[in-house]
């Protein structure tokens, strides 16, 4: 009988999000092989958030390797501040990496537990010189104002509109 020996690894610890907004950078992006066929691997770094070890957290994400209207990975080329694809013509997708981003994450339950997915890539929120004055808190919930609405309210990162 021949023995087989591989060293066992230990796995990264999988990241533990509340579901929300955050700030993320696109560090890779590759195609893979995936259950549903070719797939775009997108693994974005979380902007301030580390390990335990105190490497980058990152999360991966995935989408189909099909660049048309209705898919996923043309929302989030356009999130990513990428060119409107042309039907017909190649697009360089790598384009993408290193763009600053906001990743909207949820939580999932799967059978290893609960695990922090990407519902969706969202462009970066441009903060707009308020038009009108504000004491520096969010008109929803009371927080720090990150970004002024074109009316000059302000918005926290969570609540901050979409663009």
């Amino acid at each position: 009988m021949t023995t087989l020996t591989i060293p066992a690894e230990e796995a990264k610890a999988s990241i533990s999000l509340e579901a929300g907004v955050y700030r993320a950078t696109v560090k890779s992006l590759e195609s893979v092989d995936g259950q549903y066929g070719p797939q775009a691997k997108f693994v974005f770094e979380l902007d301030g958030l580390n390990l335990e070890d105190g490497s980058p957290a990152s999360l991966w994400a995935w989408a189909s390797w099909k660049l048309n209207p209705a898919t996923k990975l043309h929302r989030w080329v356009l999130a990513l501040g990428g060119e409107r694809p042309v039907p017909g013509h190649q697009y360089n997708l790598s384009k993408v990496i290193g763009t600053r981003c906001r990743l909207l994450i949820e939580n999932k339950e799967t059978e290893d537990g609960t695990r922090a997915r990407v519902r969706e890539v969202l462009p970066l929120v441009k903060a707009a010189k308020p038009t009108a004055p504000t004491d520096g808190t969010c008109v929803e919930c009371g927080e720090q104002v990150v970004v002024y609405g074109p009316d000059g309210t302000g918005y926290c990162e969570t609540h901050a509109p979409q663009e």
